[in-house]
């Protein structure tokens, strides 16, 4: 009897972890776009282009970061990141005058991409969303 219950708990368990790996195995896209918005007041767009994942776990992309001073924005720079069980996550600061340091972090839902860039200087926490 104990048999005919551990059996189906096992295949359970085996569908769930066989699952679970392929999304994280989804590849990422050689793209994503998307805006970023702080406090409802402040908001502009982003995208990585020639997106290029590494069998480490990391990838390269281009970035584009359009701020509220366009001297700062980001137009093409070359940054590297990490590949999370939830999404990516990548640093980057912004261009002179301005030199403000970020994390981002983008996790993947149902319909693209969600999460955050915190500014490691300046405390600013602006909320993203992509496709």
């Amino acid at each position: 009897m104990s048999s005919i219950i551990v059996r189906p708990a096992f295949v359970a368990l085996f569908v769930v972890s066989a699952l679970l790996t392929i999304a994280r195995a989804q590849p990422l896209p050689s793209e994503i776009n998307g805006r970023w918005t702080y406090q409802a007041r402040l908001s502009n767009t982003f995208k990585l282009t020639e997106i290029t994942v590494a069998p480490d776990k990391t990838f390269t992309a281009k970035l584009l970061w359009w701020t509220g001073n366009i001297a700062c924005s980001a137009k093409g720079e070359p940054i590297s990141g990490n590949l999370t069980d939830k999404g990516i996550t990548w640093d980057f600061v912004t261009l002179s005058p301005c030199n403000d340091p970020y994390t981002i972090e983008l996790n993947r839902k149902d319909q693209g991409w969600e999460g955050t860039a915190t500014g490691k200087k300046n405390g600013i926490v602006a909320e993203l969303v992509a496709k």
